[in-house]
C-alpha cells in the first residue's frame, strides 16, 4: 500500500475551509500555538496553506524526526532553520550553547534572547512532528524560550500526542492558543461536499452513514473517496462492510504499529474486547494493573481513543480504528474467549444486564448466556426492551435455538411484543411440537397465549385460554406474575393492552370474571384488576366503590412492592381526589408513593418521571404556576408518540395549555393522536381531543373545537367515559360549541349524564327555569334510555341500572332485598330480550340507545 503522510490527506485546493484557514491568523498573534490531533486530521495541510497565503507575517518550517530526540542534533538544526529565516545567529552563539549541553547538561536562554531581540521582523517558527521532541533538557530549555515572551519570535509546535510543555503562566496572561481533533474534523456538510465533488455518486442517506461512521475523521473521507472511485457501484453499506479497504490498512500502520509490542498488545485487546471501556473494567479483565495509565497514554499519543463525555472515566475508540484492529489483528479464540467471560462477571457484579449478555454473545458462551438471559429477560420485558431481547435470541446458533425452551420462550415474549403475530405463533407452535412433555415450559405457552389474545384485541379468547388455565391447575409460572404489567409503565390500566385498549364495557365484563377466578389466588392479578375495575367505576362516576379498589390497590401494591399494580391505583386516587376538589389528600397520595419508592433501590428513572407527572397534574389542578414551568424548562420532551411516554407526553400538553401555548399545543396534540388513534388507545384519544378542542376554543376557532369535541364525545360514547372527558377541559364552553348538526350525532341522555356527572343542570332544567318552573335532576336522569325501558319490566330495568352501576349480583340483591339467584334470573331475561351475552353488552346499550 501506498503510505500517505500524516498532514497531505486532503491535498491544496481540494476543499476550501476558509473558516478553519482565517483561524490561524492567531498563530502569529500568539507567542505559542499548540495544534495537536491524531494522524490523518489535515494538520501540516491546513497550516502549510496558511503559511503561504499570510503574507503579513515571515514563516518558516522545521520538521522534525527521532534524530531531532538527541539535544545536540536538535539545537543544530534549530539555528539552522532560524538563520533560513533570516536570523542572524552568529556560530559563536551555537556552539555556546552546544558546548554547554556537552559540559553541564544544561542550555542557557539568554544568549539566544539576546540575538532574538535584534530581529527587525516578527518570524513565524512552525515545527512539525512536534512529538520528537522529549528531551526532558530540551524541554525545559523550550519553556523557559517561551515564557520570555519575546515578541518577535512566535512558534507553532504541531504535534499528533499532546506536548509535556508546561505553559500555565503563559496561559494564564493570554499568550497560547491551541487547536485539537475537533477543529479539523469535517463536520456532516464537509463530508458531503468533498465525496460529491471527488465523483462519489452516493445518495444523501449514504453520505450520512459515510459521515457518522467516519466521525469527520478527513484522512477517513479521501480514503473512500477514492474507494468509491475505484468501486462507482458501491454503497455505503458495502464500504463499511469491507475490511480491505486502504483505511484498516492505513490506521494499524500509522497507529498501532508504531507502538510498543506491550501498547500494541493492549490497544489490539481492548478494540476487539470493548465497545466502551475504562482502566477498572480493562484491570480485571486483562489481568493488569497499570491500565490506568495506559489509557493516559494512549490519550496523550492521540490514538483515536476518545473520553465518553457524559460517562465520567470511560473510553472508546474511534469506530474505524475498532474496525480497523478487528479485521486486521487476530487475537487466539480461546484467549478472546476467556476475556469475554471475565468482562460478563465484571459486568454482572455490577447489574449492568445488557453489556454483561453481549459479552456471553460475543464469546460464544452460549450455556450461560441462555441462564443469565432467563434470568434478567422479565425485568427487560417490563422496560420495553423487546427489540434487545430479539437481537439476543437471534445471535444464538439455529441449532441451539431449536433446542433450547427457555431462548424459544425469550423470542416468543419477544416477536410478541414486537407485533410480530405470526412469527410469535410459529415460535409456540415449535415450543409445543418439541417440549410437549415439559409442564413448566407448556405452562409458559399456555401464558404468552393468553397475553398474545389481548395483544390481538381478543380478549374472549383470553379469557377463554384464562379459564382453561385455572381448570388445569396452572398457579404459578414465571411470567404470569409479571405479564399483566408488560404494559411499559402506563399509569392508567385503561390504556394498556390489559385493558383492552380501554373499551370500558368489555374489560368490566373480562375483569369481573377474572377476580372471580382468582379469588383466593395471585394476588398481584387481583390487585391489577382492582386497579382496572376501580378506573372503570371512575369513570362511571360510581365514587363509593372507587374508595374500595383503591384502598385494596394501594394495600396489595405496597404489601407487595409492586409498582404495576401501585402506580395505576395511586393516580386512580389522586384523580378521585382531584375530581372533588381535595388536594390535601391527592398530595398525600403522591407523597406515599415517593415514600415507597424511596425504599427501594430498584426503581427506575422511567417510574421515577411517572411520579413527577403525577405531582405535576396536582400542581396544575391548583395552580402552582412556578411548579409546572420549572418541571417543564427541565425537561426534554420527545414530540412525537411514544406508548411508554404518553403519559409524560401528555402531562407536557397540559402544563403548555396552562401557561397560554396554545399554538405550540395544538402542534403536539396532533403528533400524539395519530399514534394513540392507530394503537386504538380510546381513553388516550378521548383526552387528547377533549384538550385539542379546549385550545381551540382559547384560540377562538368554534368550528375545529367543535368537531374535536365532538369526536371526543362520539368516542366517549361508544366505549363508556364519562370521567376522561371531564377532567380534561371545562364541559360548559365546548357544549357551547355544539351546532343542532353536531347534536345529532350525540345521544342526549349521554349529554345529559356528563352534564349530571359535572354538577351542571340538565339542559331540561335550565329550559324549565327559563320557563318559570322548576326541575329536579334525580336518579331517574340516569335511568335506562325509552327504547330499553320498552323491552324491559320495570324491575329488570332496576337490575340493569343497578349493573350500570358496577355493583355485583349480591349487592344488586342486597339492595332490591331479594336473592342472588333471583338477580341472576333476571339478568338471563335482560340478556335475552336486548340480544346481548353478558352484562358488559347490556350496559353498553343503557349507556347508547335512545
Amino acid at each position: 500500500m501506498e503510505r500517505i503522510h500524516a498532514g497531505y490527506t486532503v491535498h491544496h485546493g481540494l476543499l476550501e475551509r476558509e473558516e478553519l484557514r482565517r483561524s490561524f491568523d492567531a498563530v502569529g498573534e500568539n507567542s505559542v500555538s499548540i495544534v495537536t490531533a491524531p494522524t490523518g486530521y489535515g494538520k501540516t495541510t491546513m497550516l502549510r496553506q496558511w503559511s503561504e497565503e499570510a503574507v503579513e507575517w515571515k514563516t518558516v518550517w522545521l520538521t522534525l524526526s527521532d534524530r531531532d530526540q538527541d539535544p545536540v542534533s536538535f539545537l543544530r538544526r534549530f539555528f539552522q532553520t532560524l538563520k533560513e529565516a533570516g536570523v542572524n545567529v552568529t556560530e559563536s552563539v551555537e556552539d555556546a550553547l552546544v558546548m554547554s549541553y556537552q559540559r553541564r547538561h544544561t542550555v542557557p536562554v539568554t544568549p539566544l534572547m539576546e540575538v532574538l531581540q535584534l530581529m527587525k521582523e516578527p518570524v513565524v517558527l512552525l515545527v512539525d512532528e512536534a512529538d520528537h521532541l522529549s528531551h526532558p533538557v530540551l524541554v525545559s530549555w523550550l519553556e523557559q524560550l517561551l515564557l520570555e515572551r519575546n515578541h518577535q519570535l512566535k512558534l507553532c509546535l504541531i504535534s499528533r500526542a499532546a506536548l509535556p510543555l508546561k505553559l500555565h503562566r503563559l496561559k494564564l496572561h493570554g499568550g497560547v492558543k491551541h487547536w485539537s481533533r475537533q477543529d479539523f474534523q469535517f463536520s456532516l456538510e464537509e463530508t458531503k461536499q468533498f465525496l460529491l465533488q471527488e465523483g462519489a455518486g452516493l445518495s444523501e442517506e449514504d453520505l450520512e452513514r459515510v459521515h457518522h461512521f467516519l466521525e469527520g475523521w478527513p484522512a477517513g473521507v479521501k480514503l473512500s473517496s477514492l474507494y468509491f472511485q475505484h468501486e462507482p457501484e458501491a454503497t455505503a453499506a458495502s464500504f463499511l462492510q469491507d475490511d480491505t479497504t486502504d483505511v484498516s490498512y492505513y490506521l494499524v500502520e500509522e497507529v498501532v504499529m508504531s507502538q510498543s509490542i506491550d501498547v500494541q498488545k493492549f490497544m489490539i485487546y481492548t478494540a476487539r474486547l470493548f465497545p466502551k471501556m475504562n482502566a477498572e473494567l480493562c484491570d480485571y479483565v486483562l489481568e493488569r494493573e497499570d491500565s490506568y495509565y495506559m489509557i493516559r497514554y494512549l490519550r496523550e499519543i492521540n490514538a483515536f481513543l476518545h473520553r465518553i463525555p457524559e460517562e465520567h472515566g470511560w473510553y472508546r475508540y474511534h469506530q474505524l480504528m475498532k474496525a480497523a484492529v478487528t479485521s486486521r489483528c487476530s487475537v487466539s479464540e480461546e484467549t478472546e474467549r476467556a476475556f469475554h467471560y471475565r468482562a460478563f462477571e465484571w459486568y454482572e457484579s455490577r447489574d449492568m444486564m445488557g453489556e454483561a449478555v453481549e459479552h456471553l454473545l460475543q464469546g460464544q458462551w452460549w450455556d450461560a448466556a441462555e441462564a443469565y438471559m432467563q434470568k434478567v429477560s422479565l425485568l427487560l420485558l417490563k422496560s420495553g426492551e423487546v427489540e434487545t431481547l430479539l437481537r439476543w435470541t437471534k445471535a444464538f446458533p439455529l441449532s441451539y435455538q431449536k433446542n433450547s425452551a427457555p431462548v424459544l420462550l425469550i423470542q416468543a415474549w419477544s416477536a410478541a411484543l414486537h407485533h410480530m403475530n405470526r412469527r410469535a405463533r410459529e415460535i409456540l407452535a415449535a415450543i409445543e411440537a418439541s417440549f410437549s412433555d415439559d409442564i413448566e415450559t407448556m405452562a409458559e405457552v399456555h401464558v404468552i397465549r393468553i397475553y398474545m389474545a389481548f395483544l390481538d384485541n381478543e380478549p374472549r379468547h383470553s379469557l377463554d385460554r384464562f379459564r382453561q388455565a385455572v381448570e388445569e391447575g396452572i398457579e404459578e409460572t414465571s411470567y404470569l406474575q409479571e405479564s399483566v404489567v408488560l404494559n411499559f409503565g402506563e399509569t392508567c390500566l385503561l390504556r394498556s393492552r390489559l385493558g383492552c385498549r380501554g373499551n370500558l364495557f368489555l374489560t368490566y365484563d373480562i375483569f369481573t370474571q377474572l377476580r372471580w377466578m382468582f379469588t383466593s389466588r395471585q394476588m398481584i392479578l387481583l390487585g391489577y384488576g382492582s386497579a382496572m375495575l376501580g378506573e372503570i367505576m371512575y369513570e362511571w362516576n360510581q365514587r363509593h366503590l372507587v374508595n374500595y379498589y383503591v384502598h385494596r390497590g394501594i394495600d396489595l401494591g405496597v404489601r407487595h412492592y409492586h409498582l404495576g399494580v401501585l402506580f395505576p391505583t395511586c393516580w386512580l386516587g389522586v384523580r378521585q381526589a382531584l375530581a372533588v376538589n381535595n388536594l390535601e389528600e391527592a398530595y398525600g397520595i403522591v407523597d406515599l408513593l415517593e415514600d415507597t419508592m424511596e425504599n427501594s433501590e430498584e426503581v427506575s428513572a422511567h417510574w421515577r418521571d411517572l411520579c413527577a407527572c403525577i405531582r405535576i397534574r396536582v400542581a396544575e389542578h391548583s395552580g402552582d404556576d412556578t411548579m409546572l414551568e420549572t418541571w417543564y424548562e427541565q425537561k426534554v420532551f420527545v414530540q412525537s408518540y411514544v406508548a411508554a411516554k404518553e403519559f409524560e407526553q401528555i402531562t407536557g400538553v397540559r402544563v403548555l395549555l396552562h401557561m397560554g401555548r396554545y399554538r405550540e399545543a395544538v402542534e403536539w396534540i396532533g403528533k400524539l393522536l395519530a399514534g394513540a388513534y392507530r394503537e386504538r388507545r380510546y381513553a388516550s384519544v378521548i383526552e387528547l381531543e377533549m384538550l385539542l378542542a379546549s385550545a381551540r376554543v382559547r384560540l377562538n376557532e368554534p368550528a375545529e373545537a367543535s368537531l374535536h369535541f365532538r369526536r371526543a364525545l362520539k368516542q366517549g360514547m361508544e366505549y363508556g367515559y364519562t370521567r376522561t372527558i371531564l377532567d380534561a377541559a371545562p364541559l360548559e364552553p365546548l357544549l357551547r360549541t355544539l351546532s343542532d348538526q353536531d347534536r345529532a350525532y350525540i345521544s342526549p341522555s349521554y349529554i345529559q349524564m356528563l352534564r349530571t356527572a359535572a354538577g351542571i343542570q340538565p339542559e331540561q332544567a335550565v329550559a324549565a327555569q327559563a320557563a318559570g318552573r322548576t326541575a329536579d335532576v334525580t336518579e331517574e336522569a340516569m335511568a335506562p334510555p325509552t327504547t330499553v325501558s320498552g323491552q324491559l319490566s320495570y324491575r329488570e330495568q332496576q337490575v340493569l341500572f343497578h349493573m350500570a352501576k358496577g355493583l355485583t349480583n349480591k349487592q344488586i340483591a342486597d339492595v332490591l332485598q331479594v336473592a342472588v339467584g333471583t338477580v341472576k334470573s333476571y339478568s338471563h331475561h335482560i340478556y335475552d330480550k336486548l340480544g346481548v351475552r353478558n352484562r358488559g353488552e347490556a350496559v353498553k346499550i343503557w349507556f347508547l340507545k335512545e
